[in-house]
């Protein structure tokens, strides 16, 4: 079983990458303690996907897959995209960005209201000049006028996807959410390729 380090700790990405790349014979490892990611500075998910797991690879030794999401709102011109994380400032807490993000969008009426969160997943595989392969996905979706939902994390509460019935992704279970969200698309596409390839 080929070992893949994803370049985070945090334990729900971490499941979701289990449940694509176990079955296709990958052996999915948490970033190790003490091993710190350099600064996300891209300017794209691309890049920024590409700065953690080339990181990851050249500090271990081993494939390494990074990655990168961001909302895109239309009426913001495709704001927060890349700096979603920290919109509301680099100590930005995800109250503050939905927090920041709803007063921007306060009086614009719903169909102005549109969205996508997309997801670029890099894999760097193990070796200084091994393959790079990128996948990406991406939802559709609205912005509501409020929060709603106490699950997932970052935007979820305030981002209703396309097909989900009225419900925002903080109001889904995990597997839910996975089934259509845009990591979950980028997974997809990352295992169709890794299978040809792998």
């Amino acid at each position: 079983m080929s070992e893949v380090v994803i370049a985070t700790r945090n334990a729900g990405k971490l499941n979701e990458f289990e449940a694509y790349l176990t079955p296709i014979g990958f052996k999915v490892i948490s970033l190790p303690e003490g091993i710190v990611l350099p600064p996300e500075d891209g300017e794209s998910l691309d890049e920024n996907a590409f700065i953690k797991a080339q990181h990851g690879r050249r500090v271990l030794g081993k494939s390494c897959i990074g990655d990168d999401s961001g909302l895109f709102v239309d009426f913001l011109d495709g704001a927060p995209g890349v700096v979603s994380a920290r919109f509301a400032g680099d100590s930005a807490t995800d109250e503050d960005n939905i927090a920041k993000l709803l007063r921007l969008l306060d009086g614009v009426e719903p169909s102005l209201r549109g969205a996508e969160f997309r997801c670029t997943l890099c894999y760097c595989h193990e070796g200084e000049n091994g393959p790079t392969v990128f996948a990406r996905g991406i939802i559709r979706g609205q912005i509501t006028t409020h929060e709603r939902g106490n699950a997932g994390f970052g935007y979820d509460p305030i981002f209703v996807p396309h097909g989900a019935n009225g419900r925002s992704f903080a109001e889904m279970t995990q597997l839910e959410k996975s089934t259509m969200s845009h990591r979950g698309k980028a997974l997809e596409a990352l295992v169709s390729v890794l299978s040809d390839t792998d």
